[in-house]
């Protein structure tokens, strides 16, 4: 419905999942996820994160696994037939439209409604196109990079074998971090950083 603006946690998840469904969203007014992270992009962004900072609502997401015990299957379909599970989806209804009317007024306190729904919230319907219907690949460019990457890694662990004078998994950060605590003679002792002063501090 077009002239309906909806108010979405997280709407490419949501429109994405919908689509499947048939349920195509026209336009996201507000995506309380991306709203919240414009206004304090620092702070954790789950709906029970919005739900205690924007609303007086109750905690009640630790109610989504009593909701679904006993279900059988894991579709939509399996699990709306739980009279729990229906009212835990409510309550994120609500709390995302209450928390929607809340951001409102803190994107305009902090002077950031135009940067949002301008140049931010039109973009959700493009992004979440993108992955209903995918992007394109040059496979036979995604190969060559692939095997250009994986010939410089093999070099560089080649001369990081010859400098140690073992083989040493590159991949693994707590191996190397030991290694470099070793040579500098620090081994066994605390080191936050390989850092120069670090280092020096240790010494």
């Amino acid at each position: 419905v077009p002239e309906i603006e909806w108010v979405m946690h997280h709407a490419n998840h949501d429109r994405f999942h919908m689509a499947f469904y048939g349920v195509l969203f026209h336009k996201a007014y507000m995506d309380t996820m991306i709203a919240h992270n414009v206004c304090y992009p620092v702070f954790p962004s789950g709906l029970h994160f919005v739900c205690s900072f924007y609303t007086e609502r109750p905690y009640y997401k630790t109610d989504r696994k009593v909701s679904i015990e006993g279900i059988k299957g894991h579709s939509l379909i399996d699990r709306s037939s739980s009279v729990k599970y229906q009212i835990y989806n409510l309550d994120d209804c609500c709390t995302t439209l209450e928390g929607s009317f809340a951001l409102d007024e803190e994107l305009k306190d902090l002077g950031l409604t135009d940067l949002y729904h301008n140049h931010i919230a039109i973009q959700i319907e493009a992004s979440t196109e993108m992955m209903i219907r995918g992007s394109k690949l040059d496979w036979k460019t995604l190969e060559n990079l692939r095997k250009d990457i994986g010939s410089k890694k093999a070099a560089a662990e080649a001369k990081m074998a010859e400098v140690v004078g073992y083989p040493l998994k590159a991949g693994s950060h707590k191996k190397l971090k030991a290694e470099f605590q070793r040579r500098a003679g620090a081994a066994g002792r605390k080191l936050k950083s390989t850092g120069e002063e670090d280092i020096k501090r240790l010494k």
